[in-house]
């Protein structure tokens, strides 16, 4: 009998199994011999092509989860890479390779294949130069050098998820999403008053009407000219009244609401699940393009929840949806106490402009005054 062609049957085993190239799944014998490819289904020959394919890089050796010999199937392309490779770039090229999306770090990489520090710094400088692989950022190790194969995307663990851009907390996505999120958890599952509603109304209403240009008096045009300021004193004072005013209005409303809002009934079923809320930040466009799932909401509802400005509530068969809370409503009049905020200066709405010499400053504060009780 003729000696099978093993060349020919490399090219052979290794079409058919070339659906399986650079992916986790491995090929074992039984796949092998279920394809009916080996003549005879001939043990020897099988195991001289697997050795064949494993030489040309085709193919690479390793144990299946029952603890059995398999093969890997690497794509032409990732073939050629490895066979353009001197040995020690090889084998730490093997090493990020393996690590797929999750990357690796540069001391795992040498620890694992106790290669000089020196070959491991070379051969990572030539594979970075060659773009075989590249440098990766990692939130769960955001301090650690790390490699990744080059076009592989990074794994969402390595990533952080949507709630990261380029390995940092993206607070201005996040602060977007949260207030949109409680927004429409509030409007459906509080109730404001219509006394309330109409309250906010007339301080909204009358905070867009023109201002009147405010007079000055020959006696405040004196005092300022002895004093050695302009008209700059007096937009400045202006300025403070309308931080002041607006401050005023803010806690106004926020007084309205928390006295205007009320809550469902007993038995209310109404209260938005995650997937309904899901729906809702993927329909309004929130995403910002990206992908975000219900997964991905529920860690961000579960840090609101945290915070006390929603809670879960029962609803019915177990299903559970969010509710706003009524402290989450709750004007921040006072907030954190510390000595720095018991003094004036500590909630000034105008700290920014005060200074010696202009129309708010240390020597003629009258909130230091009364503070001071002077």
């Amino acid at each position: 009998m003729a000696a099978p062609n093993v060349k020919a049957l490399m090219e052979v085993i290794y079409e058919a199994f070339e659906e399986k190239k650079d992916s986790k799944e491995t090929v074992s014998q039984g796949n092998i011999l279920a394809a009916k490819l080996i003549p005879n289904d001939d043990a020897s020959t099988l195991l001289a092509v697997a050795q064949g394919l494993c030489n040309e890089k085709k193919w690479k050796i390793v144990t299946d989860n029952t603890g059995a010999i398999a093969w890997r199937v690497r794509s032409q392309e990732e073939a050629t890479k490895y066979n353009s490779l001197k040995p020690e770039d090889e084998i730490v090229y093997s090493f990020i390779d393996e690590s797929g999306r999750d990357g690796i770090w540069i001391k795992t990489i040498r620890s694992r294949s106790q290669l000089h520090d020196s070959l491991v710094n070379a051969a990572i400088k030539h594979l970075v130069s060659k773009k075989y692989i590249q440098e990766m950022k990692s939130v769960e190790a955001s301090t650690r050098k790390m490699y990744i194969r080059s076009g592989l995307v990074q794994s969402d663990k390595t990533k952080g998820g949507p709630w990261f851009t380029d390995g940092d907390l993206d607070e201005v996505f996040i602060d977007g999403v949260r207030q949109a999120l409680y927004d429409y958890i509030l409007n459906t599952s509080l109730y404001l008053t219509a006394a309330a509603q109409k309250q906010i109304d007339r301080i909204e209403k009358r905070a867009k009407e023109p201002k009147k240009k405010s007079k000055i008096s020959t006696h405040q045009v004196q005092a300022l000219r002895d004093r050695g300021l302009g008209t700059t004193a007096l937009t400045m004072e202006e300025e403070m009244q309308r931080r002041m005013k607006e401050q005023q209005d803010e806690l106004a409303k926020a007084e309205y609401k928390y006295d205007g809002y009320i809550t469902m009934p007993a038995g209310y079923t109404e209260y938005k699940t995650l997937d309904e809320l899901t729906e809702f930040v993927l329909g309004a466009g929130l995403a910002q393009g990206l992908v975000l799932t219900a997964k991905d909401l529920k860690q961000l509802l579960d840090v609101m929840c945290f915070d006390g400005d929603i809670e879960i509530m029962k609803i019915k068969n177990d299903l559970e949806g969010y509710k706003a809370t009524r402290q989450s409503v709750r004007p921040h009049t006072k907030g954190p106490y510390n000595r720095l905020t018991e003094a004036p200066c500590g909630r000034c709405p105008v700290f920014d402009l005060c200074e010696e010499g202009g129309p708010v400053g240390p020597s003629n504060c009258k909130y230091f005054q009364d503070w001071l009780e002077l």
